[in-house]
């Protein structure tokens, strides 16, 4: 009902292949772990390029159901982290 309104909305997204089938209007996908959907807690400056980017694509998606990759990458800073940091869930399952 939103868009049908004529307002815009953009979905940021830890697993875009689900958001593909799904066909929100548009969206934009980070790997990031669940629970930092906009990065690392303290990250200032890097939780705003997801969001700056983030209203770009919701200004210059056109195209209804696509999925803009951005390019932010969770880095695990130590062995022990769980599993999950490494995006393993960023792509579908095999």
């Amino acid at each position: 009902m939103i868009e049908e309104a004529g307002i815009s909305t953009i979905q940021v997204s830890l697993m875009p292949y689900i958001l593909e089938r799904l066909l929100v209007p548009r969206a934009v996908a980070v790997e990031n772990p669940f629970g930092f959907t906009l990065g690392k807690p303290g990250d200032k400056e890097g939780q705003m390029q997801i969001i700056r980017e983030t209203l770009k694509a919701a200004i210059t998606i056109e195209t209804p159901g696509t999925v803009v990759e951005l390019p932010y990458r969770w880095v695990r800073e130590k062995t022990d982290d769980p599993e999950w940091y490494d995006g393993k869930y960023f792509k579908p399952p095999e």
